[in-house]
Parts: structure tokens; sequence; C-alpha cells
């Protein structure tokens, strides 16, 4: 059972999963320039170092990250997660909870609602015997460390949970001990926000203020907290090894002016908005619509770190590597490229889950799923039989609207079997043209047997394209030769 469940608390659900808001309100603002430092002046401070303080900092406090020569404020950090994520659903939504939670600190105080320990005792007791029964873990302790939440945080939410309840019940005139559902007590405190008056700021709140409401103020610093421990912890520690990473590329360009960064950084926007826009799937929409749906613009993308890394590491490789180094390194290296971006063919599978004994959860053996797939053959005359017979009878669910489709499988393609792979490879070798229709298999796989058929096929590049997959590779040696992500230690690894 989700503690949102457990815990009927408009602000409670961020730390388990995505909230209702409160009677349906989404909070808005209209997107305005920022004039905020951006992400690259900030990382142009000397190793990103904060003024110098008596006490060593430390992480989880004064630091974010650090790395061998490299350390990361939380200040930069937060900075950087407001830019990315204050807009976007999921920003709006911890702000609607911190929101939540100032008001009804707030009107507890106002009206002298007070929950007492043993009325937390009691709470408590009934959320873990749930979770117990559940069985989603031993007990309460570990429930939370599971969930990276911590003890006190989770106590302080259960206390205004409690708070909502008794003052929902207040407002609605019912007994103490009346049960109150989550969307009445969401209906409520919308209303009590409503009559408060909310004053949401443009973005990214420059003043210091996010929004006010009635005599509570909202302020940038908290929001930047509150939101940074909603995001994923994996999400978290990726911007913090951006960040890093920035500042130890920026180190390389010593030579560079912030004219030219900026110039570098206008042609990496200019070449992935030239690539959105001429991508088929993407036909009919704007670039900045699109930035706007994920809760940016371009000011706002020019600023990001991962992408201004990316533009200087394309200028480290064009400074370093000139066409002719391009293709001593291509033919150095000739089978990595070519099995990752020659040719190949669109693929489709079913897949029948096996083993080598049927059990409760192995419902036939590798013998017998080869002989099931081997009687569908006469039926497969086609792609287009064996996408409907894939979008019915195939194990692999995800698959399954999608006929089958596994994607674009090359020598070497990441992430698929290598069975797969090997068996495309010399289907493709043994025919010229075009391969659409072709079955290849059964294949016996580790846990099941499939079926393969081929679809489109795609011929090795133009030496420009596969230079600038050369090109492409180089630039990710270079990011990861700069920071090497394993040596990185941030505040979320402690947690």
């Amino acid at each position: 059972m989700r503690l949102a469940v457990l815990v009927p608390f408009a602000c409670a659900p961020l730390l388990f999963g995505p909230p209702t808001l409160a009677g349906g309100a989404t909070t808005t603002f209209a997107a305005t320039e920022s004039h905020s430092p951006s992400f690259v002046e900030f990382s142009a401070q000397p190793n990103g170092q904060d003024a110098p303080s008596k006490a060593a900092p430390q992480l989880g406090r004064e630091l974010a990250a650090r790395a061998p020569g490299l350390v990361l404020s939380m200040g930069e950090l937060d900075e950087l997660l407001l830019k990315r994520n204050g807009l976007t659903q999921d920003g709006q939504r911890a702000l609607r909870e911190l929101i939540d939670l100032e008001v009804l600190g707030h009107l507890a105080r106002e009206r002298g609602v007070e929950i007492s320990t043993a009325q937390l005792n009691a709470r408590w007791a009934q959320i873990e015997a749930e979770v117990v029964q559940a069985g989603q873990a031993e007990n309460m302790t570990q429930f939370l460390e599971d969930s990276g939440v911590d003890r006190e945080t989770f106590r302080e939410y259960l206390r205004l949970a409690l708070i909502q309840e008794t003052l929902t019940r207040q407002a609605m005139g019912l007994a103490k001990d009346a049960a109150v559902t989550a969307e009445q007590q969401q209906l409520w405190i919308q209303s009590e926000i409503e009559d408060l008056g909310y004053e949401g700021r443009a973005p990214f709140w420059e003043d210091g203020i996010v929004a006010r409401i009635g005599p509570l103020t909202i302020q940038r610093a908290d929001f930047a907290r509150h939101l940074r421990e909603q995001i994923d912890r994996k999400e978290v520690r990726q911007a913090c090894y951006e960040l890093l990473l920035l500042q130890k590329i920026r180190q390389r360009f010593p030579d560079l002016t912030q004219e030219a960064i900026d110039a570098v950084v206008s042609e990496e926007v200019a070449q992935r908005k030239a690539t959105f826009e001429n991508d088929p799937k993407h036909k009919g929409v704007d670039f900045g619509q699109f930035l706007a749906t994920q809760g940016l613009n371009e000011e706002v993308l020019r600023q990001d770190p991962a992408l201004i890394a990316a533009a200087l590491s394309r200028l480290w490789v064009d400074r370093t590597c000139d066409e002719a180094c391009l293709r001593e390194v291509y033919q150095a290296e000739r089978d990595l490229f070519d099995g990752v971006y020659g040719e190949g063919a669109q693929v489709f599978t079913i897949r029948r889950n096996a083993g080598e004994v049927k059990n409760e959860l192995i419902p036939r053996t590798y013998a017998e799923a080869e002989a099931e797939l081997e009687s569908w053959k006469p039926d497969l005359k086609d792609l287009a039989a064996f996408q409907r017979i894939a979008a019915v009878r195939s194990d692999e669910i995800r698959a399954r609207d999608k006929g089958g489709l596994l994607g674009w499988v090359r020598a070497r393609t990441p992430g698929v079997d290598p069975a797969i792979r090997d068996a495309v490879a010399a289907a493709l070798a043994e025919r010229q043209g075009p391969v659409e229709g072709t079955l290849i298999g059964p294949l016996r796989l580790q846990g099941s047997v499939v079926l393969v058929c081929l679809g489109e096929r795609t011929a090795a590049p133009t030496w420009p394209v596969m230079a600038e997959n050369v090109h492409r590779e180089l630039r990710r040696r270079f990011m990861i030769g700069e920071v090497p992500p394993a040596s990185i230690e941030t505040y979320v690894d402690k947690r």
C-alpha cells in the first residue's frame, strides 16, 4: 500500500508518488526572461568554491558534491534544479506541497490546534501495521529507509496530516473522530488558500520570493530546498555530475571569453533545434513549444550545464582531432563504429518465456516454445501478419502495442541480446536488397525463445555521417575522461 493512501494529506504523497492537487487547481506562472547568474557563471568560480568559512564545508550542508580538485555548493545545485525543474509539472506540484505545508502550520498556530505525541504514535503504529501487512517492509524504519525519507521529516508530515484532518472536521462541523476523505481535505485547504489570497511571482523569482499567501511568504531558497528533496536521487546525482563536469571542462579553455562560450553554446542550441525539427516524429512541432511543455525555454536551455559541457566538448574535439584524425580513429576501431552505426535492420520479435523445466513461474520448456513458434510460421507470411500475432501472443508485454518492435539492430547495438544481433547480421550478409518479412529463428535466449522478423533495411552511412558519429564518440570519451562518474561523491550517496 502506498504511503499516499496511508497518510491522506495533500503534502505527503510527493515523498512517495505524485499528489493530486487540491480541488484540481494548478499553479502556473508566465515564463519571463531570467536575469539570475547563469550556470556558466556559477561554474566559472574557482573550483566552484564559496567564500572560506571557519568550519570545513560538509556534504549535505554547504556542499552538494565533490570530486578530485572540484567542489559543488548546495547553492549551485539548487540554482540548476530551480531552472530545470521549477516550472515542470512535478516542480509545480512540489511548490503546491510547500504552500500547503506553510498554510497548515499557519492555521494550526492561529487556531490553536496541537497534535500530541500520543496521537502521532498511534497513527505511526497504524501505518506501520498496514505497511507490514502489505509486505512492503518489516517495520516503518526499514520502509522509510527504502523510501529515502528520514524519520523526523516523516513525523512532521504526519503531524501536519493530523492537523489537516482536525481542521477539516472543524470546518465541516464533524465530530472529533469522524472520518474525512482525502478529497474533502484537499477541497478544504484549497478554500483556505483562496480566502488568504494567493499571489504568485514570475520565475525565476529574482527578488527571492516565489509566492505570497496572505501573511505567508514562500522564499526562493525554501522552494529550492524543498524541490531538491522531491527529485529522484539519480537525477540529483546526474545534475551534480554535470555541474562538476562543466567546472573541469572550463579549466581546459582558459583562453575562452564569456562571449566565445556564448557563441559555441548558440551553435549547440541551433544544431539541436535543427535536429529536433528535422525529425519526422516532430513534424509540425515548434522547438520552442516543445521546450515549454518541459517547463523550459531557450534562454534556460542555454544556461544548462549539460548543454554547455556538450558544446565545449565539441569545441575540444574540433581543436584536437581534424578530418584525418577522425578517419584514423574510425579505421583503428572500425568494428566498433560499423557495429554500432553501420548497416542494420528494423527488428520485430515474438517472445515466449521458457526454461529448461516448467514450474509455476515458467509456463513451458525451451523445446515447447521452439515448437510453438515453428508452428506459427506458416501464418506469418509478411511483416503485417507478424505484427498482428506479436500484438496478441508475445510475452514481451511492453512491445505488444508496437507489433513486437525491438528497434534498429546492428552488429553491436547496445542492449540487444548478442544472439539476436548475430542472427540479424548473418541474415543481412546473406541477402542483398530489401529484407522486410524475413523470419529468423526461433532463437533460444536466457529465459525465453524468440522469433525474429526483419523490417526496413538501413545501409551503412556515408563518411560525413560516420565522421559525426566518430566525433560524438570522442566527445563522450573526453567528458568521461575529464570527470569519471565514479569519481564524484554527492550528498545523496550518503542517504
